[in-house]
């Protein structure tokens, strides 16, 4: 358990640089016990990376459910209760938007949670949200 309430698991990072603290990742399909950056409008987004600067093919941990910081895309807002899913960035979750009614299939595998606190556009914002992977 992380100490914002997450659960976290250790795996391999694969996205070929350092980690980003809060970025979205999926399951790496080269190598076992990895994830890799998720692409854009990722399908089944497996977490959010709890630690930054860990090193390529370095044990991270990576938070798979409960409250983690999550990565917004650059110059979008997040706003308590929206929707969180992947955006059009890879790496980076869209918080902008409320929910989908009723969700699409495509919506549904792309939601991740709901965010937990208001934040204003910037560069790089990490907010909190509650994960729950579909």
């Amino acid at each position: 358990m992380t100490a914002e309430g997450g659960l976290a698991i250790c795996l391999v990072n694969k996205t070929g640089g350092n980690s980003v603290k809060g970025e979205a990742v999926n399951a790496d399909t080269s190598a076992d016990k990895a994830f890799k950056q998720s692409a854009i409008d990722a399908y089944d987004v497996i977490g959010a990376v709890y630690e930054a600067g860990i090193a390529a093919d370095g044990l991270c941990w990576v938070v798979i459910s409960g409250q983690a910081d999550v990565l917004l895309k650059d110059g979008t807002t997040s706003t308590r209760g929206n929707w969180l899913g992947m955006s059009d960035t890879a790496g980076r979750f869209n918080a902008s938007g409320g929910v989908p009614s009723p969700p699409t299939d495509a919506q549904h595998f792309r939601e991740c949670g709901h965010v937990l606190e208001t934040k204003g556009s910037g560069t790089s914002v990490l907010a909190r949200s509650a994960l729950h992977f579909n």
